[in-house]
């Protein structure tokens, strides 16, 4: 704000902005107010400069200006980071429920949460805190050989992102050979063989 301590004209003050270049800012001409024209983005630009310029109606008229400088504060307006863009592991099929899988990360300027998204997982389990995934049941590659999991990781602002998970379950020698029928029955003719 500016204040001319003359009379009548020569106390109207008008105010503008003067810069080289495009800034994201307007000022009302009567009142001196800045005004946001456009969003700001800490990551295209942290700071701004410019003058503005305070002029009287008098004649002539006069002038006074002054230096303005902003400097803008990051908001966290994204979601974790995560260290891989996918996650892919083995695992041994009928291990104990517990055994560690995968521990997946995401970094964020706090805490992050994590979970798993899909009810695809069956068979897995996520520390909400450290990202560890491990089995909550007992793995059977034969009815289940792979899991395709979406693992969700929040902020505390529940600002989110994902990742994908790919664990494929490994065979061990886990089934006897099995004939088709209890019975096999054959016809063979006398004479064959050698």
């Amino acid at each position: 704000s500016a204040a001319d301590r003359d009379l009548g004209d020569n106390s109207v003050v008008q105010f503008q902005l003067n810069s080289t270049e495009n800034i994201p800012f307007v000022i009302n001409s009567t009142t001196g107010d800045l005004v946001v024209s456009e969003p700001l983005d800490f990551e295209r630009t942290r700071s701004y400069s410019f003058t503005v310029v305070a002029m009287d109606q008098g004649s002539p008229p006069l002038s006074s200006s002054a230096a303005v400088s902003i400097l803008l504060v990051d908001l966290n307006d994204s979601g974790p980071v995560w260290m891989q863009d996918s996650y892919s592991t083995d695992i041994v099929e009928n291990g104990p429920v517990g055994v560690s899988v995968v521990t997946v990360s995401a970094l964020s300027a706090g805490p992050v949460i994590y979970d798993l998204v899909n009810d695809l997982s069956r068979g897995l389990a996520i520390d909400a805190n450290s990202g560890i995934i491990a089995t909550s049941s007992p793995l059977d590659r034969e009815l289940t050989p792979n899991f395709n999991v979406t693992i969700r990781s929040c902020d505390l602002e529940s600002l989110c992102s994902n990742v994908s998970l790919l664990v494929t379950v490994l065979d061990v020698n886990d089934n006897h050979p099995q004939f088709s029928s209890n019975q096999l029955n054959y016809d063979v003719s006398e004479g064959i063989g050698g």
